[in-house]
Parts: C-alpha cells; structure tokens; sequence
C-alpha cells in the first residue's frame, strides 16, 4: 500500500466546503455560526479528539514498538525531556510565553508538513524560491495564529498592544502576496501536473485563512489548518501501520486481530478512541500539561522520523504522477 498524489491532493477538497459554509453562513443564516463558535476550535473537546490528537496518538504509538526506540535511541528520550520541560517550565515563566510559542510551534509544524509533501510533489530540490515560499507562508499562518491566540492576552502587558496590532495586521496581506507570487512561480517552474495542482491547493488555502480572519470566522481559519494537516498525517500513519503489520504486529493492534477489520480502518478508529480518552482528561491541570506535552513530542519527533532512511520512511512509499514524458516514480 501507498500514499499516492491523487490521495494527497484530494485532502484540500476541504477548502471549497469551508469557504462555501462560511459564505453560507455569512450571506444567507446572518453570521450564526460567527456568534456560536469560539474563535478558537480547539476549546472544543469534540475539535481535540477528531483533528487535533487523533493523528498524534497514531505517531506516538509507533514508539510502543521496541525496535523504533531502538533504532532512534537517544535522539527519541532527549524529545520527550524537551516536551516535558516545554509544557510544565514556560507557563511557569507566563503564561503570554507559553501561549505565544505554542502558536508559533503549532504554525511551524501544520505548514512544515504540507511545504515537505509540495517538495516531493513538484519533483524538485529545495531551491531559493522554495525556502521563501515556505517561510512566508509559515510567516502568514503565524501571524494569523498569534493574532487569534495571544491577541486577547495582551492587555495588562508593558507593551502597546494596539499598535502591535495594527503592525501584525498590516503584514497580512503583503504575506499574502508575497505567498501567491511565490507559489505562482514554483507552479510555473515545476515539471510534475499534480506539484502545480498542490501549490494552487496551498495557495488556495492561504487565501482561505486570510479571508476566514478578515471576515471574523478565525474558527475556521485555525479548523481549516488542522483539517488539512491531520488528514494528510493520517494518511501517512495508515499507510504506514498497514505495511509494518504485514511485517510485524504492533502490540495494539494484536489486541483488535479479532475484529478481523483491516488497519487501514483500525488505525483511524484506535486513534480516535485513543484520543477521546486523552481529552477526557482534561479537567485536570497536570493532565493539560502532559497532553501538551504529547503535543511538542508530536512536533519535535516529527521533525526527524520521516527523515530518507528512517524506520518510519521505509514502511511509507508514495507514489506521484511523474514529469510530462517521464515513468512513474516511487519514492
């Protein structure tokens, strides 16, 4: 089993049905759900245990196998004692610079992943207009994020929050910009049909979140971001739990061979489970520090499991429709 480009592409078919329902909303129900949702959906516990943790517990029991804390040894304990001094040390320090980095990590993560998939899309090397096209769009999605997170967390500090306001909101469009040209041209330049139509997808997205912001719908423009980000992960995981029980059973899946459901079902449905658990445990303090935790271990471990040549990579071929008169490649 693979990830293929169609797969992948597929995923923003969510963008439309976003803008559509918040056009709805905005035109013909007179912005009902702008006053019901929180601008924040991860208030939400049902928003925590269907897009946000979901995809987490699926990477995270990867590690519940002895071989992969082997084959990452120290690199893997040294991710864990990070995380748990991330989530218990900074709200120590404030709680304005534990929301802040968490916005920023958050943002660096949700966009790293979709700029790392472009990357193999279009079938080319990470070039200058590449490394500006990421960082900006990581900059944009920043801005919007900090804006809805640690915007309402400004007042009583010794800063001008008004005019630190109006600076972050003055850099919204011109990132914007600056994110279209620069997806315009990597489209232009790339050889493969699919890169071209997944940067459009990105550019469209982009335009989505911005729109979604200015139109005070911030909800959809932190669901919007996860949506896309956790189904992309989980497409990733199912392959992946799928061709390592071929080879060997993971020791949570033993548990359900009774079912006799594949695991390209029980992988979504365990996560699932497994992350309603997890959020229904937050009515405790010490257990929103360790799920915040589970989520900088998220982010860290990510940043090195799907490395060339990892345990991880091995198990996870993707497919892509090749260059114009070239064979199919299989990465």
């Amino acid at each position: 089993m693979a990830v293929t480009s169609r797969q992948l592409l597929g995923v923003y078919g969510c963008v439309p049905l976003f803008a559509l329902a918040v056009a709805a909303d905005y035109w013909c129900f007179g912005g009902t759900l702008q006053r019901i949702l929180p601008s924040n959906p991860e208030r939400l516990r049902l928003f925590s245990g269907l897009f946000v943790l979901p995809h987490i517990m699926a990477s995270s029991a990867s590690f519940l196998d002895p071989e992969y804390r082997a084959f990452y040894g120290k690199k893997l304990w040294a991710t864990v004692a990070l995380s748990l001094a991330l989530s218990f040390w900074l709200p120590l320090v404030g709680r304005f610079l534990a929301v802040g980095i968490y916005a920023l990590y958050t943002v660096q993560h949700l966009i790293t992943q979709q700029a790392g998939v472009a990357l193999f899309m279009i079938t080319g090397k990470p070039g200058r207009a590449y490394r500006l096209w990421r960082n900006v769009f990581i900059a944009l999605v920043s801005v919007l994020y900090f804006l809805i997170l640690v915007g309402p967390r400004w007042h009583g500090l010794p800063i001008n929050h008004v005019y630190t306001r109006t600076l972050l909101q003055a850099a919204i469009l011109p990132l914007l910009g600056i994110t279209l040209a620069a997806t315009a041209w990597l489209a232009f330049k790339s050889p493969s049909i699919d890169g071209r139509r997944y940067l459009l997808a990105n550019g469209a997205m982009a335009v989505a979140l911005v729109a979604f912001w200015f139109a005070h719908y911030s909800f959809f423009t932190i669901f919007l971001t996860h949506a896309i980000h956790g189904t992309t992960g989980f497409l990733f995981y199912a392959v992946h739990d799928n061709n390592r029980n071929l080879e060997s059973p993971h020791p949570i899946y033993r548990y359900f061979k009774v079912t006799g459901l594949p695991i390209i079902l029980l992988c979504p449905l365990v996560s699932i489970a497994l992350a309603s658990a997890v959020v229904s445990l937050r009515i405790f303090v010490f257990a929103n520090h360790l799920i915040t935790a589970l989520l900088y271990f998220h982010y860290c471990s990510e940043g090195f499991i799907w490395k060339r040549n990892t345990i991880h990579r091995r198990f996870v071929p993707i497919v892509a429709r090749a260059p114009l008169s070239q064979p199919i490649i299989t990465a």
